[in-house]
């Protein structure tokens, strides 16, 4: 028959029930049709014969489990079982491999029962002893996708797991385009599971490029667009998880390929939950829930994990422990999965950690760096480290926890992990802003922030290193910083707008009622005309700013977005509050190190040292005033580390900083006349009287002037 005309000649041969002939243009044909994607057209043909004939023949035996196993790979796995085991009674040497490929794939496709997979992996090197040749190179290539699925799904620690997914890549140019997509599927995984992107990436790109000529192959382009999701969560990309996601299922659905509903919904709830997007990670948790209860297995277990998760973000630690035990069950009732494994402890240490039981945690803990270990898996020990900082954070051992952090981050910045599954944003956070305080790996800790779009937990308030998109100094003058650039470049500030923006600040910054700053600034207008001026100016510093969220009008009162949005000043009075809570508990070297913050971020008068407008005058002054008390507690508190003269260069020090602070230069002056050196207090007083002259426009005080008298006439 000629090629354009098969299907008529094949109609013809069902009618006459000439199954000799029928057979024999099927084994002809069968690879051509599925490597055109045509396995619905050789389902039909094989099923038309006689059940009774096709079961004496291993090879229909094989094609009809071929064209059921990315439908129903239940159905697949008995036909390629019954076929190695005929193929093997004739001594079939590629017919006995190309099965021993199906059944593994089927158990591959199922995702679930894995231990089958124990069998055919204990017998392949009876039916193919080492050194012994392959009777085809497509024969050969079919085995090395397999194994390097197998491998990966059962046993990721063997040592020559590398070695045979590459293999399979190497050789995936002789196998069909649709089952190409196995061995690149599984081979791009297995790169994420480890850790190692460049190459997973390396992959994508080659899986891309086979996806792109197999435009009409729906396995291929779901399995390219699975993987596309998964790399672009693990690097923090959500927006491209998320389209890669749409269409992956957009081609489920024009296909009716729903077995694979529940993997593409899985990594959509991945991205979800590590973007922080709770609500429509809900969602698809929703629909995969409906997904995975008929699929059951390994894909039911991942649902359960990916709840469980989701539970532990939405602060229910223990629904969380409850699910993930769940999942943990029905791994060992499906024959285990090494990876699924650990994941499932990565949020049982997170969720033991929430409900206090850290004993236990540590136990759990010990299994994801056993297993990151067993794998060499970087992704895993990443996350093991950061749990480990987690659980030294936990139990007060803040040097420990930094430690353990540094560790996870070594790993990451040269890896290039900034995440793992089952991440809790809210603790990653945290210890990133440890991690700042501490000067540790400051450029990529703020990659990590800004790629995850983390809010800023309260102890990063007075973190200048945190990335903030919005950054305002006042202290010393004002300057503004939208994502790390100076406001000057971006536009040219007009005077009244920064003026609002100061008077916010001056205010606290947290639901400043609008009649207030509307009186400030249009105090001859009536209310209404106040209230709509304030809107449309509140609107042009939103403009100016270019952060549509930095500034909320919330029921008739202003802010400034505290998750967005660094004020200095607000910094430094955070550092001295803590620094005051700390010095109670008799935390003293917490306190120092507030203190020693605080120091920094004070570096000048509120709006430096020109005249402020009268609504400023007061907020200056309260600053003044805890900065003057900061000095003084500092100098009163024994120091043995302090130098001797530290605490006379410190108050010099700080007067340079501010040289209005007046009780700051009684305080010098008496030190300075304790010691002897009435020549030096008489110059302080000076340099006080000049000071207060020319930026406060008023003489000493009386109590400043008493001091004078101390010192002998002929020193002054």
């Amino acid at each position: 028959m000629n090629a354009g005309q098969i299907e008529e000649g094949v109609t013809l041969l069902q009618a006459a029930e000439d199954w000799n002939g029928l057979i024999h243009v099927i084994l002809s044909g069968a690879g051509s049709l599925v490597a055109q994607g045509r396995i619905r057209t050789l389902e039909e043909w094989i099923r038309s014969v006689p059940e009774t004939i096709r079961q004496e023949i291993p090879w229909l035996t094989f094609w009809h489990g071929t064209t059921r196993v990315a439908f129903s790979p239940d159905e697949a796995y008995p036909l390629f079982e019954q076929a190695f085991d005929q193929f093997r009674l004739q001594g079939d040497a590629a017919g006995l491999l190309l099965a021993w490929c199906g059944a593994i794939r089927a158990v591959l496709m199922r995702w679930g029962n894995m231990s089958r997979l124990d069998r055919w992996l204990s017998v392949f090197p009876i039916i193919h002893p080492t050194g012994a040749s392959y009777p085809s190179r497509e024969v050969e290539a079919n085995v090395a996708d397999c194994m390097a699925g197998a491998i990966m799904q059962r046993q990721p620690y063997r040592q020559d797991a590398k070695e045979w997914l590459d293999r399979a890549v190497l050789l995936g140019e002789h196998l069909p385009p649709a089952v190409q997509t196995g061995s690149r599927y599984m081979t791009d995984i297995y790169y994420l599971w480890t850790g190692d992107l460049p190459p997973a990436k390396a992959g994508l790109a080659q899986f891309g490029r086979l996806s792109q000529s197999q435009p009409s192959n729906p396995v291929t382009t779901i399995f390219f667009h699975a993987t596309s999701a998964t790399l672009a969560w693990f690097e923090s990309e959500y927006d491209v998880c998320r389209t890669h996601i749409m269409k992956a299922r957009d081609a489920i659905r024009g296909s009716g390929l729903h077995l694979w509903d529940g993997l593409i919904l899985s990594q959509g709830v991945a991205g979800e939950l590590l973007a922080g997007n709770l609500s429509a990670a809900k969602e698809l948790l929703r629909e995969a829930d409906t997904a995975t209860v008929p699929l059951g297995g390994i894909h039911r277990a991942h649902f359960l994990h990916l709840l469980s998760w989701h539970n532990l973000l939405q602060g229910d630690a223990q629904e969380a422990w409850n699910q993930i035990q769940q999942s943990l069950n029905l791994v060992s009732m499906e024959g285990g999965h090494m990876f699924g494994e650990a994941s499932n402890a990565i949020v049982a240490v997170h969720a033991l950690c929430a409900l206090g039981r850290q004993e236990e945690a540590a136990r759990w803990l010990e299994q994801v760096l056993q297993i990151g270990d067993r794998m060499q898996s970087e992704l895993l020990r990443f996350a093991g480290w950061v749990l480990t900082a987690q659980l030294m954070v936990d139990r007060k051992d803040d040097v420990g926890g930094l430690e353990a952090f540094e560790k996870a981050l070594l790993i990451g910045e040269r890896v290039g992990l900034m995440q793992y599954p089952g991440m809790q944003r809210e603790v990653m956070s945290q210890l990133c802003a440890r991690a700042l305080e501490a000067n540790i790996k400051v450029p990529f800790v703020q990659r990590i922030i800004q790629k995850h779009r983390f809010s800023a937990p309260p102890e990063a308030r007075s973190l200048q290193a945190w990335p903030w998109r919005v950054k305002i100094q006042t202290l010393g003058g004002i300057r503004v910083e939208i994502d790390g650039q100076p406001l000057e470049k971006r536009r040219k500030a007009p005077h009244r707008l920064l003026d609002l923006l100061k008077a916010i600040i001056t205010r606290g910054g947290e639901a400043v009622p609008a009649g207030r700053l509307a009186d400030v600034f249009w105090p001859e207008a009536d209310g209404d005309a106040a209230q709509e001026n304030l809107k449309k100016s509140i609107a042009r510093l939103r403009g100016l700013i270019g952060v549509e969220e930095a500034i909320q009008w919330q029921q008739g009162a202003v802010s400034l977005n505290h998750d967005v949005c660094w004020v200095d000043a607000w910094a430094f009075e955070h550092c001295i509050k803590r620094a005051e809570l700390v010095e109670l508990n008799h935390s003293f070297q917490d306190c120092r190190r507030f203190e020693t913050q605080a120091l920094g971020l004070y570096v000048g008068p509120f709006l430096a040292l020109d005249t402020v407008p009268e609504w400023a005058v007061s907020y200056r002054e309260r600053l003044r005033n805890q900065w003057v008390r900061l000095i003084t507690r500092r100098g009163d508190r024994p120091d043995e580390e302090s130098p001797p003269g530290g605490v006379l260069r410190e108050l010099e020090q700080a007067i340079d900083v501010d040289p209005v602070a007046e009780p700051l230069y009684q305080r010098l002056i008496l030190l300075l006349l304790a010691n002897g050196r009435k020549r030096d207090a008489a110059a302080q007083y000076h340099r006080c009287q000049s000071a207060l002259a020319r930026w406060a426009d008023r003489l000493p005080s009386a109590e400043t002037q008493q001091l004078l008298q101390d010192v002998s006439p002929r020193e002054h």
